[in-house]
């Protein structure tokens, strides 16, 4: 896993257990208590941003992505060898506004458009749920 991907992982751990050892500013804000986005987790390995795990009831649940599938391009731009900050930046942005995605699943590529949806932490971990229309998390 590239270095800023296992810093990501390790620093994702350490705020799930409730600390900051050894974690920046930056990292922390990685992992707020809730972001508008389109409910990924990814993992960068090889310069392939992976999609490791979708959040249920998020925008790219909602459009079928799955787990294992390569994020090939997010609003027009390649993707390959951007740090995970950057991605996760270029996936953010305000509620219900749209970024489209080129995805890689079993040898097949596509593109998907996503709207931004509002996501919770839960349990204070780093595991986060979509809201519902009334705020609550699903």
């Amino acid at each position: 896993m590239a270095a800023v991907g296992r810093r990501a992982v390790v620093c994702a751990w350490i705020l799930g257990v409730g600390g900051l050892w050894g974690c920046s500013r930056n990292d922390v804000t990685a992992f707020p208590d809730s972001y508008v986005g389109v409910g990924v987790e990814l993992s960068v390995k090889d310069g392939k941003a992976t999609i490791i795990r979708v959040i249920e009831g998020g925008p790219a649940h909602a459009a079928g992505l799955q787990a294992g599938a390569v994020l090939l391009q997010v609003a027009g731009e390649n993707i390959q060898q951007q740090p995970l900050p950057e991605l996760v930046n270029l996936l953010r942005g305000p509620p219900q506004s749209t970024v489209k995605v080129r995805v890689e699943e079993r040898g097949k590529s596509y593109d998907v458009t996503l709207v931004r949806k509002s996501l919770v932490k839960t349990g204070g971990s780093a595991r986060y749920t979509a809201e519902q229309a009334d705020g609550s998390p699903r």
